[in-house]
Formats: C-alpha cells, sequence, structure tokens
C-alpha cells in the first residue's frame, strides 16, 4: 500500500522538528485506519516555489549526516529526486520524500511538478506547462484552491481537460473546508483516476502540522528500491485506483486561515 501527500510545501516560518514529527504521525495514523497487514511505503511530495530550495537543504543533511538533536534524520538515495527521512519515534517508519516544483502559468493557474528536481519558468501557457513537465519526466497536476478554478481560469483548465485528456492530473486538498462543493471536474469515471491530492500547508506556523493528513491511498506494493521512479511511472500509465485519505478542513479554521493570509 502506497499513502501519498501530493501537495506539500515547508516554508520558513515552520519548525522542522515539529514539522516532521507531525507527518510521520498523520501517516501512521492514515496507515492504523487502513487496516492493511503490511506497512505502508509513506510518500511526501515537495511542491516548492519559485526560489525554494527544501529539498536541496535536506539533501545536503542526508550528505553531512549532521541532524544533532533532532528526531529525524535524512538519508540519501540512488535517485536524484528523492531522500529518505527516518524518525526516532516511529522506528518501523520510512518517509520517502520526492524532488517538485510549483509553477504559475500564464492564466494564473496552479501546477505542480511533481517528482523531479527540474526548474520550469513560471508565465508559460497551461499547454506549454503541461509539457515542460512531461518533457522533464515529472507529473503534471493542477490543484484545487480557493477561487482559482473560477471564472476564466476555470473556463482555461475545463477546456484543457476536454482536450487533453491523459496529460494533467487534478488535486484535492486538505485546505478546502468541508461546508464547499465537490468541484464539478472532480466528477465522472476518468477522473477519479486522475485525482492525485495532497495536504497543501499554507505559510502559517499553525499549519506545520498538517502535512500527511490528506492525501491518495494507491493499494500496490512499492519496491524498496528505486521507489521515486516506481510511483512516477505507475502514474504515468494512468491505471492504479486512486483512493483519497483525510478529512477537508473544517470551516473555523478555514475562515481563521483566511484572514491570517490576508493579514500577512
Amino acid at each position: 500500500m502506497i499513502l501519498c501527500d501530493g501537495h506539500v510545501h515547508i516554508y520558513d516560518c515552520y519548525d522542522l522538528d515539529t514539522f516532521f514529527t507531525a507527518a510521520f504521525q498523520n501517516f501512521s495514523h492514515a496507515a492504523a485506519q487502513q487496516q492493511k497487514k503490511s506497512p505502508p511505503t509513506c510518500f511526501m511530495l515537495l511542491a516548492e516555489a519559485t526560489g525554494v530550495y527544501y529539498f536541496k537543504k535536506l539533501q545536503d543533511v542526508a550528505r553531512s549526516g549532521d541532524t544533532p538533536g533532532t528526531p529525524w534524520r535524512a538519508e540519501e538515495t540512488d535517485e536524484t529526486d528523492g531522500l529518505y527521512l527516518f524518525h526516532k519515534d516511529f522506528p518501523s517508519m520510512r518517509l520517502i520524500v520526492a524532488a517538485g516544483r510549483q509553477i504559475i502559468t500564464k492564466e494564473k493557474l496552479e501546477i505542480l511538478a511533481l517528482m523531479t528536481a527540474h526548474d520550469f519558468e513560471d508565465g508559460m501557457t497551461l499547454e506549454r506547462t503541461v509539457e515542460a513537465v512531461i518533457a522533464a519526466g515529472g507529473i503534471p497536476v493542477c490543484p484545487w484552491g480557493v477561487g482559482k478554478w473560477l471564472g476564466t481560469r476555470g473556463q482555461v483548465l475545463t477546456k484543457y481537460m476536454l482536450n487533453k485528456s491523459g496529460l494533467l492530473y487534478l488535486g484535492d486538498n486538505g485546505g478546502r473546508p468541508s461546508f464547499w462543493p465537490r468541484p464539478s471536474l472532480f466528477k465522472g469515471d476518468t477522473v477519479e483516476k486522475k485525482l492525485l491530492s495532497g495536504s497543501d500547508p499554507l505559510p502559517l506556523s499553525n499549519e506545520e502540522g498538517k502535512a500527511g493528513q490528506f492525501g491518495t491511498l494507491i493499494d500496490c506494493d512499492c519496491p524498496e528500491e528505486r521507489p521515486v521512479t516506481f510511483l512516477r511511472d505507475e502514474l504515468k500509465k494512468y491505471e492504479r485506483e486512486l483512493t483519497g485519505f483525510g478529512r477537508l478542513c473544517c470551516p473555523l479554521t478555514f475562515f481563521k486561515n483566511q484572514v491570517a493570509l490576508r493579514m500577512r
């Protein structure tokens, strides 16, 4: 079983010990709810904005082996776009962190380039952005966001999904409030195989415990070797059933976060 948080940000306002401890706790809780006999393979897929390079910082930590006083440690892998995290309180768990970027298109849509360390330019058209992500070997995802799929932007995305079947995943996220109707783009049998969701933590200190709370379950075994390559290849086939896990944001937290974001 694979548990995948497909939309993770790390911000400077986060305490990394708290952030990673919460991620292990959240994935452990999600795994327990599935009641599977075999332990899951857990993925945290980063989506870093222009100028943000926490994955590279974690790689440097893994190479140096220098994490004194922290409950977690990072280890290099033979994959340039993935690394392992371990935690002293969860000795049987291994968390796989994969590189990824966040891109803003010309139409002001957000595209995630998952499982690639390649840098991309903002400001390209939606079609060109998706093509660039695929050319770099990544998985392109357009995540839901407050107001981002309304008006002209929503029309552009809907038209693209109708005419370019098979190229782009959509993503629900844990920041969508429970009262918000399920977007129409999420409906239909075809889309269910192309819905790769994640927690999407916000740049607020109270959001540092969110990673691993919301995401996608894939009911298949993941090999020990080159897990990022395996997951990326499986997603490119569009054959696996993708099942969401986790709860949507409660209304009070949603409104508090929206106010806090506008006061920053």
